[in-house]
């Protein structure tokens, strides 16, 4: 029995017994998920920042993904709507940078 732990909890007189090799083995699996969804995201970014090149700077585009990957983490499937999320908020953006383009040709035209 030298591979397992009794952790009590100060709520319950339950002892639960944890074997250090599983806990390592969810450690390894849950790396794993945040390494693919950090390439999953690195992908989108640059699909996106390749889209809306010339609309949006990298660094709009990279912002806008990190905002769809934290609403998305409250769902209970991140990764089935962080790309759609991600488009649409890059998407939104563009639009929000062309107005403000408009308006800023709009001023200039009136102030000349």
């Amino acid at each position: 029995m030298k591979n397992r732990q009794q952790i009590t909890s100060s709520q319950s007189d339950n002892a639960i017994a944890l074997n250090p090799q599983t806990s390592s083995g969810l450690r390894r699996f849950s790396q794993a998920c945040l390494e693919m969804v950090r390439r999953l995201k690195e992908s989108l970014t640059a699909e996106l920042a390749t889209r809306f090149a010339g609309v949006l700077r990298p660094e709009i585009v990279r912002q806008m993904v990190n905002e769809a990957d934290a609403l998305a983490a409250s769902t209970e499937f991140p990764t089935l709507f962080l790309p759609t999320l991600a488009e649409e908020k890059v998407l939104l953006a563009s639009r929000w940078q062309s107005k403000q383009r408009l308006i800023e040709e709009r001023s200039w035209r009136r102030a000349a």
